[in-house]
């Protein structure tokens, strides 16, 4: 049987953090930028996101899943460096991209990721406009793109997915394996918010269910940018 070999990097928070105007930080934002100040400068460092990258491509993987938190405040300036990166990281037939928290972090900017990133958005079935979720055939492999990402009040970081997006999830050929991939893990609480470790709907129960049934393999979140390469993605 011929191997296919998904990789998959989450948590870039794309380093460094451009230049913030002072206008920028009337809102959310400034806990954000506080947090880069004093925790994530540290951890987010961009010798370490060439290191991961070098080595996932090294494996030569068949289909690269980036799943969120591109950007760190969603600022206007963070989008055409992070848009140059994904050009190295792979083609758009061979890189597929999702939204985290960060990526949709204020309602001023939620639109910059299509935008921006469009090009790693398109399913299939794609008419001109980028939507969630959609799905990509690759080899014997279907990857489902979903997208909890919503701006969300301070100091939360929950994302929601409705019912009706949710059993959309069913589409892919009933045949071969199929992968989910996105950035909150697949559960639901009242209006279907999506905190982390809360117990899955009846509605990603069944997505779930029938993945397993082709032997899927569900893409999570991985550990945050460390030092040792290879250590985001498997």
């Amino acid at each position: 049987m011929t191997t296919f070999t998904l990789a998959h990097l989450s948590d870039v928070h794309f380093p460094p953090l451009p230049a913030v105007r002072l206008r920028e930080l009337a809102n959310k934002r400034v806990l954000g930028y506080l947090n880069w100040i004093k925790n994530r400068h540290a951890i987010h460092r961009r010798e370490v996101l060439d290191g991961l990258v070098a080595d996932l491509k090294a494996h030569a993987p068949d289909q690269i899943a980036v799943t969120g938190d591109l950007v760190n405040l969603a600022l206007e300036q963070e989008y055409a460096p992070v848009a140059r990166w994904l050009t190295e990281v792979g083609t758009p037939d061979r890189l597929t991209v999702v939204p985290g928290n960060h990526d949709a972090y204020v309602l001023a900017t939620q639109h910059r990721f299509a935008e921006s990133f469009g090009d790693y958005l398109r399913g299939d079935d794609y008419d001109g406009v980028p939507e969630f979720p959609f799905v990509r055939r690759r080899g014997p492999l279907a990857l489902i793109a979903l997208s909890s990402a919503v701006p969300t009040a301070p100091l939360m970081a929950t994302g929601e997915r409705g019912a009706d997006r949710a059993a959309d999830g069913d589409r892919p050929a009933r045949r071969g394996a199929a992968c989910g991939a996105g950035t909150h893990p697949n559960a639901t609480r009242r209006r279907n918010t999506v905190p982390r470790g809360a117990d899955p709907s009846s509605a990603d129960r069944k997505i779930a269910a029938e993945m397993a049934e082709r032997r899927a393999a569900i893409v999570g979140v991985a550990a945050p940018l460390r030092r040792r390469a290879g250590a985001a993605w498997s």
